[in-house]
């Protein structure tokens, strides 16, 4: 598990979760605890009882960086392999609990 938050608007924890993935020689190791290329968001309950889980895109965000807010989760994009990222700005992408539809 990489980062644990709490959500006092919605009552729920978000639990951000690494995968295993397969390393390269030519990978840099640093680079990979830094910027997880791939991670996923469980969501908790109250009780701590696991209501969710969503796989976020590979190298788009940056799971070092979020922080909760009364919109939802903001998670950074700042992923040095996103297409996007600018080492000028602090950028951050709103995420809404939703129900998911059956």
């Amino acid at each position: 598990y990489i980062n644990f938050y709490y959500d006092k608007y919605r009552n729920v924890f978000y639990r951000f979760v690494t995968p295993g993935i397969e390393v390269d020689k030519s990978d840099n190791i640093r680079d990979l605890i830094e910027y997880k290329p791939v991670f996923s968001i469980m969501i908790l309950d109250a009780d701590l009882q696991v209501i969710g889980e969503e796989l976020m895109p590979r190298d788009k965000y940056n799971s070092s960086m979020a922080f909760v807010g009364k919109e939802g989760l903001y998670i950074s994009t700042n992923h040095i392999r996103n297409p996007d990222f600018s080492a000028d700005y602090l950028r951050f992408e709103l995420f809404k609990l939703e129900k998911k539809q059956d």
